[in-house]
């Protein structure tokens, strides 16, 4: 029995069910909203792949709700299309012409605007780099094309920018981008690595920087770049790893850190009779192994719950 609502009058079934079906379109509009607001842009086909339920009977249901509610979205502005002349600039490579990429709106005018930030802060008048660095310390967590990646790249090989604020705010908003997913054009992925090998090179003697040297260490990982594991050598036959194996904890060390596994135990068992240092790397092994293990069941779990909100 529907409760009564007003003098005895009892609510159609409909009523209900039409208050159901809303609210699960505001939740679906809300995840696609997060969807493309943490990935910068997003493709209609991928909206729906991630959404789409596990079991076929529902899909073509889902399928209809995920685009009435995009297409709610694009009404209320809360999300514009990217034209196809500006997909280029994301990286993506829209061959048939037929998919659609969407970003949170207003992220267009906020792309033109951040290069002629980076172009200020590339200009030799100090007082435009005063400006345009202030203006993309403000703008740190914006998603960057491909091109403006690049820009940074530029200035992080740049040994005139390494002890400037110019370059640990360029660090922050690369790392911030790769994290999203962002990639650097494949020609600069090379440069950026080989970039931030340098500047820990060039900082690793005297060592006391150990915050900039876990941040390139960070992003060295997160690339996949197996000098990561070189540092993390070094940082342990110098006796510094032992009292700061808390730095190197994050998620991005875990698959870097499972791919050399055998040479991490290998050197375990070098330093065997130095109790701390044996002690660290265990450590470090086995916690990124635990993580790894952690976060493919978290992401299982996500997956499953944007399942079953569709």
């Amino acid at each position: 029995m529907k409760p009564i609502v007003q003098s005895g009058i009892q609510l159609p079934d409909t009523y209900y069910d039409t208050q159901k079906k809303e609210k699960k379109l505001a939740r679906i509009k809300g995840l696609i909203v997060d969807l493309i607001r943490n990935n910068g842009i997003f493709s209609e086909e991928k909206i729906l792949n991630t959404l789409s339920p596990k079991e076929k009977a529902r899909q073509v249901a889902a399928e209809i709700t995920v685009k009435r509610a995009i297409a709610l979205l694009k009404m209320e502005q809360a999300i514009e299309e990217v034209p196809k002349h500006r997909l280029a600039s994301y990286n993506v490579r829209n061959k048939d012409g037929r998919l659609k990429y969407f970003v949170i709106k207003g992220a267009l005018g906020q792309h033109q605007l951040l290069s002629r930030i980076l172009a200020s802060i590339g200009s030799k008048d100090n007082a435009e780099q005063e400006i345009g660095l202030r203006e993309l310390q403000e703008r740190s967590g914006m998603t960057l094309t491909q091109a403006q990646l690049d820009q940074l790249v530029s200035i992080i090989k740049d040994k005139k920018t390494w002890n400037t604020e110019t370059y640990t705010v360029a660090l922050k908003i690369i790392d911030s981008n790769l994290r999203k997913g962002a990639i650097a054009s494949p020609e600069n992925l090379p440069t950026l690595k080989n970039a931030l090998y340098q500047r820990y090179e060039a900082i690793k003697e005297p060592l006391i920087e150990i915050q900039s040297i876990q941040k390139i260490t960070n992003l060295l990982a997160l690339l996949e770049d197996k000098r990561a594991i070189t540092i993390i050598k070094e940082l342990l036959n110098k006796g510094v790893l032992e009292k700061h194996t808390d730095l190197f904890n994050g998620w991005e060390y875990s698959k870097i850190f499972l791919e050399h596994q055998t040479e991490l135990y290998d050197l375990q068992i070098e330093v065997r009779n130095d109790k701390p240092k044996a002690n660290a790397i265990m450590s470090l092994r086995r916690e990124r192994e635990t993580q790894y293990q952690s976060f493919k069941k978290a992401f299982t779990e996500i997956h499953e719950a944007l399942h079953e909100a569709t």
